[in-house]
């Protein structure tokens, strides 16, 4: 766990890349508030994928909580890792 937390790329899940595509739906595995950062885990393909606090479509503090369902889109970032985008709290069960 301390891996995850000083390296905010990996090691994300080593399986196929995932192809970027728009309304990814996930779970939030964990975010470090303090940080500002953590990943979800894709549900279609049981990948994460990492989200950074600017992405959160929200008012007010932008967090996460552990297990919450989120929408998002896949994009790549300069160095051709998938991050989350535009990140939204889906409504539906958890």
């Amino acid at each position: 766990m301390r891996e995850e937390m000083d390296n905010p790329y990996g090691p994300a899940s080593a399986a196929r890349p995932v192809p970027a595509r728009a309304s990814a739906v996930g779970r939030v595995l964990w975010f470090d508030e303090r940080k500002g950062w953590g990943y979800i885990r894709i549900f279609d393909t049981s990948q994460d994928i990492f989200v950074h606090w600017k992405e959160l479509q929200q008012t007010g503090y932008k967090t996460l909580a552990s297990g919450e369902r989120v929408t998002f889109d896949i994009t790549t970032d300069a160095k051709g890792r998938r991050t989350a985008a535009n990140v939204r709290t889906a409504t539906g069960p958890r």
